[in-house]
């Protein structure tokens, strides 16, 4: 169950995803499952019956948990690792995959000036 919905996730495809789940949901007892999942029983088939509607990424997430499951987000192989606002990797402020902390900027305030949402901008 776990592997096929995996194996969903890593190929990237909603509809695959939303039919792994479906199949793994299937395997319980659905108005059990809804009810730990926090959703109604008609919301649940639904959700995942493979139609154009997709479910809202709360609900994937709550009904994984009531299966028992719980989603990991690593990085691709031979993926480019992307950074936040355009910053190449390593650069001050930038994202660093390989810590999973942001590396600090050498002169934070000048980052602080140049954000619209600023706190220091609003002082009087």
């Amino acid at each position: 169950m776990a592997e096929r919905i995996t194996a969903a996730f890593e190929a990237g495809d909603i509809v695959d995803i939303c039919h792994a789940i479906g199949t793994a949901a299937r395997q319980h007892n659905l108005a059990d499952l809804a009810r730990r999942a926090g959703i109604e029983s008609t919301s649940l088939y639904r959700a995942f019956a493979g139609g154009e509607k997709r479910p809202n990424f709360s609900t994937v997430l709550n009904v994984l948990h009531a299966m028992g499951l719980e989603l990991h987000v690593t990085i691709r192989q031979n993926a480019k690792p992307m950074s936040p606002h355009g910053r190449e990797p390593g650069a001050p402020g930038a994202f660093d995959p390989a810590t999973s902390l942001p590396v600090e900027p050498e002169a934070p305030e000048l980052l602080c000036e140049r954000t619209p949402r600023c706190p220091r901008q609003n002082r009087v």
